[in-house]
């Protein structure tokens, strides 16, 4: 079973992702929130295995939160969900401490 935690601002994006993702039964979503304030407090009581994390947050941005894990959980997995194919974001976002990256416009078989 993987926990998740899913960063992502627009809140129907987040719940139709939600909703995808919990068809697997594998995957159990611990976690929903908008931005990235809201992280910290709650992985410091239950943290997931994998945090899928919008890269254009507002606030503190996706990037930025990828960095804050990785200096309390260096070995949590982070995917980006992005809707960029800018290099630059993608870049950053991996060189922050992403495993990898997600486009919103991929498929939800994809995503899964």
């Amino acid at each position: 079973m993987v926990r998740l935690a899913l960063i992502e601002d627009n809140t129907e994006y987040r719940s139709a992702l939600s909703k995808i993702l919990q068809r697997n039964k594998e995957i159990t979503v611990i976690h929903e929130m908008a931005d990235c304030e809201e992280m910290i407090p709650y992985f410091e009581v239950d943290l997931p295995d994998l945090v899928i994390m919008d890269i254009d947050l507002p606030g503190i941005s996706g990037i930025e939160g990828v960095w804050q894990l990785r200096q309390q959980w260096p070995d949590l997995k982070v995917l980006m969900l992005t809707v960029f194919e800018d290099s630059d974001k993608i870049f950053g976002a991996i060189k922050a401490g992403a495993n990898g990256y997600l486009l919103k416009k991929d498929s939800p078989t994809k995503i899964l």
